[in-house]
């Protein structure tokens, strides 16, 4: 009978690699960190049944999922890498169903210490007022860069005439459900019923589109109401897509199910969002054409939302991270693509926008009046000098002096400290009335 725990099996199968092994606090599960010598390079969890759901994140063993991602900081090389992965692959003949895990898990199964919300509900100005709902923290996924905090919480149908009906505006308000993957919610279409009871006329959805490789998800979907999708999708390119979102195999059921999103008539309002970073920056254009020919002719039905890493996405991932000098020539490209393919982009807008003065023309990302026509002024900006130190913060941005003088600085969310304090903020120029970008001195 097997006496050893789940923990014992995979510190033994790290150290036999030849990684040193430290636990971490437990999250949803067992979490450990494998380093080479004093310097860690990932972190490992291994997820037990019924804690997550049931799609496996890298690989499956005994009933437990386990999934990995590169430790804060870390920049592995890829001999670290494969040997880890081999590793892994080995698991499922060392971890037997029903051993204990060896770890005691907290009630919550989620430690307080991470980074990433943990709102419902968030209310956001633009076109129309947007409630954005996340319904499901769990996640079929696991995006080093993800700004949520997963963990095994869910709201019910039951939740959200309490939630949402003292600020619901039926007729005018977008709920967009988001997540985690709100997808895997196991009474995901009764929520979607519960919304269309509460009167909602405009319903979004946002999602990896994994789960949509079943094209009845796609009718269900429309059938309840579901009218706009802002789907998630990194890289064009297998082995990439797999290391951006934490994951094995998914890469061609997210394409089926782009496929058939794109399918359905009269057609669905759909936006690609691609959080931009270190992996896929080179490849923008060509991630643009794979999807345009994926989502076929254009009717302004789809489009492109092209976002970077926010505070909590650098501070997770700074591995990932990208300066601003890299950005706007790679932005540049992406947007030449969109327009050879007679493809729009939306503005840029948010926190997770990218600044439009790194482009050399922001014409196209621009917002309209009527984007930020209930936008409220901001007050959590700190406008600094180039070279002046930058601390960090999560509920801060940061934006150069001289961008008080911007024709846009009221729409612009400037750049994430943890993204200033690293690459600087000398690409940051104001747009002026009658000219482009200031040049550099």
């Amino acid at each position: 009978m097997e006496t050893r725990t789940c923990r014992e099996v995979l510190e033994e199968a790290l150290v036999a690699s030849g990684f040193s092994v430290r636990l971490l606090p437990p999250g949803p599960g067992l979490s450990l960190e494998a380093g080479t010598g004093p310097e860690p390079r990932f972190q490992i969890e291994v997820i037990p049944p019924g804690v997550l759901p049931g799609e496996a994140f890298y690989r499956e063993a005994g009933g437990y999922r386990i999934r990995y991602r590169q430790a804060p900081g870390a920049v592995p090389s890829e001999e670290e890498r494969a040997r880890l992965l081999r590793t892994l692959d080995a698991l499922p003949g060392r971890i037997r169903a029903a051993i204990p895990l060896g770890v005691d898990l907290p009630g919550h199964g989620q430690d307080s210490r991470e980074t990433g919300t943990t709102r419902w509900l968030e209310v956001g100005g633009g076109r129309y007022r947007e409630l954005l709902l996340r319904v499901e923290f769990r996640c079929n996924q696991a995006c080093p860069f993800c700004f949520v905090r997963l963990g095994p919480r869910r709201l019910e149908p039951g939740d959200l005439p309490a939630l949402l009906g003292p600020v619901l505006r039926p007729e005018t308000d977008e709920v967009m459900l988001s997540g985690g993957e709100p997808t895997i919610h196991p009474r995901f279409k009764d929520l979607l019923k519960a919304l269309r009871d509460l009167g909602a006329s405009r319903i979004g959805l946002q999602t990896n589109g994994v789960r949509f490789a079943d094209p009845d998800r796609v009718r269900e979907i429309r059938e309840l109401g579901v009218q706009r999708l802002l789907v998630s999708f990194h890289s064009h390119r297998p082995e990439v897509y797999d290391r951006i979102t934490g994951t094995r195999g998914q890469f061609h059921r997210a394409v089926q199910g782009l496929r058939n999103l794109a399918a359905e008539a009269p057609p669905l309002a759909i936006t690609v969002n691609v959080m931009l970073n270190r992996l896929n920056l080179p490849d923008l254009p060509d991630l643009v054409g794979f999807v345009a020919d994926i989502l076929g002719p254009s009717d302004d039905a789809a489009t492109f939302f092209l976002t970077m890493m926010n505070e909590v996405g650098h501070r997770k991932a700074p591995d990932l991270a990208v300066s601003l000098e890299e950005m706007g020539p790679a932005l540049d490209r992406a947007l030449e693509a969109c327009r050879a393919r007679s493809r729009t982009v939306d503005p840029f807008l948010g926190d997770c926008a990218p600044p439009p003065c790194i482009l050399r023309d922001p014409t196209p990302v621009l917002p309209a009046p009527r984007d930020t026509a209930g936008m409220t002024p901001r007050t959590d900006i700190d406008y600094l000098d180039p070279g002046a130190p930058v601390s960090p913060a999560p509920d801060r941005r940061v934006k150069a002096r001289d961008c008080r003088d911007c024709l846009h600085d009221p729409a612009c969310h400037g750049i994430p400290p943890s993204l200033a304090a690293r690459f600087g903020i000398e690409a940051l120029r104001p747009l002026r009335p009658g000219a482009g970008p200031e040049s550099p001195p």
